[in-house]
């Protein structure tokens, strides 16, 4: 299984940086709650409900400057099967009609306890019907245990031909370089590496200080093209009139893209945003990327 042809090229060649670098989207579930998803909601029932609002998201980002998309499908456990392939055509659509960019069909974590017989069975259904929504890969995002990741990623290789990415989180310190669940990243890297992931990479986590720190660690334990995708920030929670609570993320778009810029002079090929990024966010790392190459 081969990466997608935009993965190709070397961020450790100096000229190619700002050519090479794939930029992905930002946070979905950041974007949905600021169009009115409610915490009891499930974001991806909108793909069937509210479509329209899911697709101005994507818009959003390729409009940025985006090289692909990924499907509003993260929290898969327990999702409609209608709505995880409605929401790789609603990718799919956005792009087609952009004339440009790719998309991804995107899984978060297994649930906390689940059985390895449920991850796979659970994880082979969703992957199928992401795929027969027109997804190009599959992009498994903030991994937290070993054991369950490897479970999803043999899954998600079964289940398709397609090539499957797998990203992890780290733990909630930001001078922390553990997975979340307390894995070392090599041991975590070099044992998903093994089982056939197509690249590897860190998302979410504490921001974007935290993922340059753990990212040389990364590097050294496999040669797949590696992906960073940073918070836009560490929030803060005010009351709002909608929700009683809110996240609110203070750093400047400007700020983000600085974050993506020193990640990929740390080594990263694919870079792009998790919580609270949003279009604004990945149009200055889109602007800042392109200087690279000037």
């Amino acid at each position: 299984m081969k990466l997608p042809d935009m993965f190709g090229g070397t961020a450790t060649d100096p000229e190619a940086l700002g050519r090479c670098i794939v930029l992905k989207d930002g946070a979905m579930a950041t974007a949905l709650f600021a169009r009115g998803l409610d915490p009891a909601e499930r974001a991806t029932d909108w793909n069937l409900s509210r479509p329209l609002e899911v697709r101005t998201v994507h818009d959003g980002f390729l409009e940025a400057g985006c090289d692909y998309l990924q499907t509003n499908t993260f929290n898969w456990p327990g999702a409609d099967l209608k709505a995880v392939q409605a929401g790789a055509a609603i990718a799919r659509a956005a792009v087609e009609d952009h004339g440009a960019g790719q998309v991804a069909g995107n899984l978060g974590p297994a649930p906390v306890g689940a059985s390895s017989g449920y991850i796979a069975e659970r994880t082979t259904a969703v992957v199928e019907a992401l795929v027969a929504g027109g997804v190009g890969w599959i992009s498994l995002e903030t991994l937290v245990d070993p054991e369950a990741a490897r479970v999803q990623l043999d899954a998600a290789l079964a289940a398709s031909d397609l090539c499957v990415t797998a990203s992890f989180t780290l733990g909630a310190d930001e001078n922390e370089t553990r997975v979340f669940a307390g894995a070392s990243i090599v041991e975590m890297a070099q044992q998903l590496e093994a089982a056939g992931a197509g690249a590897l990479g860190i998302n979410c986590s504490a921001g974007g200080a935290q993922l340059l720190r753990a990212l040389p660690e990364l590097r050294e334990a496999t040669r797949l093209p590696l992906i960073a995708a940073p918070n836009a920030g560490t929030p803060r929670i005010e009351r709002g009139a909608v929700m009683l609570e809110k996240w609110v993320w203070d750093p400047s778009p400007q700020a983000f893209a600085a974050n993506l810029v020193a990640l990929v002079q740390g080594g990263a090929q694919v870079v792009g945003g998790c919580c609270g990024a949003g279009s604004e966010h990945l149009a200055a790392a889109r602007a800042a990327l392109n200087g690279l190459a000037n």
